[in-house]
């Protein structure tokens, strides 16, 4: 995601220290201390802008949101978006850094549920193991999901990457409960708990399909 670089977006973090982590200055995140609650824990990785992570943070407000994203100026225009609620949710954290260091930071089996939301498809074949559904991140999900129910969703407008994801975690013998090539195909279950994010309402307004698998960690 390329954004003008935006001089305030550092300070914009320091001021909001009760909503964002720095993952740099960050050690092992402890759940019950950063929401003061027990509730279960979901995660967005790659979060952008926020929407998505906001929207389902309100309708779900029993429910802990933990957000990461590694760019800076998005993360900054996230926490404007969170401070511009009339109510701002107490169950959304957010994470400022790479995703890659995240995963010794976070306690085993303490991840209810995992969202990619249009992650880059890193389209070309040296680029693949970039992907967030290549070998190593299904790995590590599965550390951090907790054991037999932990759920990876994903929403991808790029076929390729879709079938590829479908097809790895299928390798990884994760659990498949649900996928398709068009959540906006007549009557389709996916829709009844659908938050769209700000980049399928982008493709959506130019036809383009939606797909989205929904898995368990292997049993």
């Amino acid at each position: 995601m390329r954004l003008r670089n935006d001089p305030n977006a550092k300070s914009t973090i320091q001021e909001n220290k009760d909503l964002v982590l720095e993952m740099e200055n960050t050690d092992q995140i402890i759940f019950s201390e950063l929401f003061q609650n027990t509730g279960p824990i979901h995660l967005e990785i790659g979060m952008g802008k926020g929407d998505f992570l906001i929207e389902t943070a309100i309708q779900n407000p029993d429910i802990n949101f933990l957000g990461i994203e590694k760019a800076l100026p998005v993360i900054a225009i996230a926490l404007k978006k969170i401070n511009d609620l009339d109510f701002k949710p107490k169950n959304i954290k957010l994470i400022w850094g790479n995703m890659e260091k995240l995963f010794d930071k976070l306690p085993l089996n303490s991840i209810d549920k995992i969202y990619l939301n249009f992650s880059d498809p890193w389209p070309k074949k040296k680029h693949i193991k970039r992907r967030l559904t290549f070998d190593n991140f299904l790995i590590n999900y599965q550390k951090i999901l907790i054991l037999k129910k932990g759920t990876l969703q994903i929403k991808t407008d790029n076929n390729d990457l879709y079938f590829y994801s479908l097809n790895n975690l299928k390798r990884h013998n994760w659990v498949i409960n649900y996928y398709t090539t068009d959540i906006y195909s007549q009557n389709d279950i996916f829709l009844k708990n659908n938050i769209a994010t700000e980049y399928e309402i982008k493709f959506r307004n130019k036809n383009k399909n939606i797909n989205a698998i929904l898995s368990k960690v292997p049993i």
